[in-house]
Formats: structure tokens, sequence, C-alpha cells
């Protein structure tokens, strides 16, 4: 709905179940998670302490261009 009306909009999102360690309902989705959000045609950045500045330029641009677009965050990323 939000694509077919060109409502440009940033999903922010974190990425839960990447760790070995974490719980086991969040390593299942963790698996596919950013597969998951590519299959339903969004596109997509993973937020990381390395990268965060060039990807939330991105973010920016794509939504300058009424994109709807998401950024993944891990939980390393926040602490």
């Amino acid at each position: 709905m939000l694509d077919l009306h060109e409502i440009p909009m940033i999903l922010l999102i974190g990425w839960r179940g990447y760790l070995k360690n974490d719980a086991p309902e969040h390593t299942k989705i963790g698996q596919i998670q950013p597969k998951l959000i590519k299959a339903l045609g969004i596109k997509s950045k993973i937020l990381d302490e390395k990268s965060w500045k060039d990807t939330c330029n991105w973010a920016i641009k794509e939504l300058k261009n009424k994109k709807l677009i998401c950024l993944i965050i891990k939980r390393e990323f926040i602490d």
C-alpha cells in the first residue's frame, strides 16, 4: 500500500536471531529476515558501526526519491 501510493518511509527493523546464542524463536526468523524483506520488494541495508553514515545517507537519498526502504539494526549497533 505504501509503495503503491509512493509514500516515502524508512522502516527501522531490529534483527533478532542472527547471533548463535539468541532465543530459539528469534533464531528461525533471524535466518531469513533479510531475505524476507527482499522478497517483499523492499530495498534494505544493514546498519553497522563501520558504514552507518553511508547507510543513512543512502536511506535519505531513497527517501527523497519517494521510496519505501528498510534499515536493519543489529543489537550491538545500539548497545
